[in-house]
């Protein structure tokens, strides 16, 4: 009982690959990264030192919930 692949009902043989198969797409060359320069100097705008906060008069520093 040897029966042909080919006659099983709803197979379908594939198709033998093309020789030169096409090339797959290529993405799109991106442009070099440009270096980014350096930003200016703050010499003309730098910024205020941080100064600590100071609790208003006669509320302690502990005592948030005032």
């Amino acid at each position: 009982m040897t029966a042909e692949i080919s006659t099983v009902i709803g197979y379908q043989p594939l198709p033998p690959p093309p020789e030169n198969p096409p090339p797959p797409p290529k993405p799109p060359k991106l442009p070099p990264p440009q270096e980014e320069p350096p930003p200016p100097p703050d010499d003309q705008n730098p910024p205020p030192p941080l100064q600590p906060v100071q609790p208003p008069d006669g509320v302690s520093a502990h005592d948030v919930s005032a």
